[in-house]
């Protein structure tokens, strides 16, 4: 209701705590948060950490980006702090994958500056997809997972490698290397395989754009892509494309 809504809650010492001395700076988001099967809401953010200090001036000598994520079991009266990617990464979105054994787990995906996107299902294990590409200083990108259509849909191709997968991904980013262009959709029938994304992708608006956000919609066949976009330069108007 109105009341809680305006009732706002400083959690950083309590999340965050003594750990904030060596973050130069961190942001949430941009983009949606998930909230998994088992009732855990993800919010996925990133931190600049401070990795080294020149002493006695305190001078910030080596900060770099990691995407993380805060995490609530309890509907968010409680909240954790998710463990960093080790590798550079930055504004990232995240989404759930079911593994054969019906087990849960957590996908991130995340803008980087060296040409190409970074993603991990684990944490000791990013690496880099190498058919996302990122333009010069990369961009932020969109992400969801959704259950796998039955194989009945005509308008959905399977491969006998796929056939038991029961999760997909779907991922919205500029596909131009060199500049924010040429807004593009790629999907992901094999999530667990680094290389799973398809070389085909879907161009839904191949003028200038920057940020995006998927969704999924009510009846689980469509899917709404929130995005900014400029016609002849990046001057973003904010337009929403079903």
């Amino acid at each position: 209701n109105q009341a809680r809504l305006c009732y706002l809650t400083d959690l950083t010492n309590q999340v965050i705590g003594d750990e904030i001395c060596n973050w130069a700076t961190f942001a949430v988001g941009p983009g949606h948060g998930i909230q998994m099967k088992s009732g855990r809401l993800i919010i996925p953010a990133y931190v600049y950490y401070i990795h080294c200090r020149c002493f006695p001036f305190n001078f910030l000598h080596k900060v770099r980006p990691h995407a993380l994520s805060f995490y609530s079991d309890d509907c968010g009266v409680t909240w954790q702090m998710g463990e960093k990617i080790p590798m550079e990464s930055c504004e990232c979105e995240m989404a759930e994958i079911i593994d054969h054994a019906d087990q849960s787990h957590l996908y991130c995906n995340t803008r980087s500056t060296c040409g190409h996107r970074v993603e991990a299902l684990t944490i000791d294990n990013p690496h880099v997809a190498k058919k996302l590409v990122e333009p010069r200083h990369g961009c932020q990108g969109s992400v969801l997972s959704f259950p796998v259509p039955e194989p009945s849909d005509e308008c959905v191709e399977f491969c006998p490698d796929q056939a038991t997968e029961k999760t997909w991904l779907l991922y919205c980013h500029p596909t131009n290397p060199r500049k924010r262009a040429c807004l593009g959709v790629y999907l992901n029938k094999s999530p667990w395989d680094a290389s799973g994304w398809e070389d085909h992708k879907l161009i839904i608006y191949d003028g200038p754009n920057g940020y995006s956000d998927l969704a999924q919609c009510g009846d689980g066949k469509q899917f709404a892509c929130l995005m900014e976009c400029g016609e002849i330069s990046e001057v973003f108007k904010l337009s929403d494309i079903i």
